[in-house]
């Protein structure tokens, strides 16, 4: 992928985070334009209480493959499949989407 269009993303999502807006439609939103930069691979957000990791939204299709599991704080959890090929800072960028969402929400 094209930097260019990546830091298209980056500001496209950094756009939804500051609108104010609910979590849950705020991990929508961003899952689903992640998943669409990269070809439909899924990404989920997901809520642990507990044990227990409760599915909140995601976007994209099972490639019956295995997942990376990230944690965002002690509450939120991302899972991407099919991110094999995608470079590590661009992960780690994506995460920083993420974990800036969750931090926004907690005002």
């Amino acid at each position: 992928m094209s930097k260019v269009k990546f830091h298209q993303l980056i500001k496209e999502n950094l756009k939804e985070i500051l609108k104010d807006k609910d979590i849950k439609d705020l991990f929508y939103t961003i899952c689903k334009n992640t998943s669409e930069f990269y070809n439909d691979n899924q990404v989920i957000v997901c809520e642990r209480f507990t044990k227990r990791i409760s599915y909140i939204t995601g976007a994209g299709k099972d490639r019956f493959t295995s997942q990376k599991k990230i944690e965002l704080d002690g509450r939120y959890v991302v899972f991407l499949q099919g991110f094999e090929e995608v470079p590590k800072w661009e992960i780690d960028i994506l995460i920083s989407i993420f974990k800036i969402a969750v931090e926004i929400s907690k005002k």
